[in-house]
């Protein structure tokens, strides 16, 4: 099973018995519960980590929840309850950080541009695959 906050029907064929979550916007509080409880049901988990924001675009009611330094904050803890877990974590927010074409959306400072965001879906899908496969192949 395969879920992600930004849907992809397709992937969840492809994938078959993998639950990989993919979650840009985070579950901040309940992540390690959520997560912990999937791992106890034998599932294997591909985390990634959430995108960066642009504070001097974010609507006020997104502020304090979106800001960037949260989205390092929330990384951090993942990637440390990851490591802790021997869960594989794909760096979203890297990738972005260093694309040259994708952009955080100025009109809202979260969401990005170009839509679709098929740099990025690839980028996931490529990670996914390659640990599921060790070759990019399903």
């Amino acid at each position: 099973f395969y879920s992600c906050s930004l849907g992809s029907p397709s992937l969840l064929k492809e994938l078959g018995s993998l639950f990989a979550l993919c979650d840009l916007l985070g579950c901040k509080q309940n992540y390690e519960i959520y997560y912990d409880g999937l791992l106890s049901q034998g599932k294997k988990l591909i985390v990634c980590t959430v995108g960066p924001t642009n504070d001097e675009d974010l609507f006020v009611d997104n502020i304090p929840r979106y800001l960037n330094k949260n989205m390092v904050s929330f990384n951090e803890s993942l990637t440390a309850w990851a490591e802790k877990n021997d869960i594989e974590v794909i760096d979203v927010y890297g990738f972005i950080n260093d694309s040259q074409s994708i952009k955080i959306d100025p009109d809202d400072g979260i969401h990005y541009l170009p839509r679709p965001t098929s740099e990025l879906w690839d980028f996931i899908a490529e990670n996914i695959n390659q640990r599921v496969t060790g070759d990019g192949s399903v």
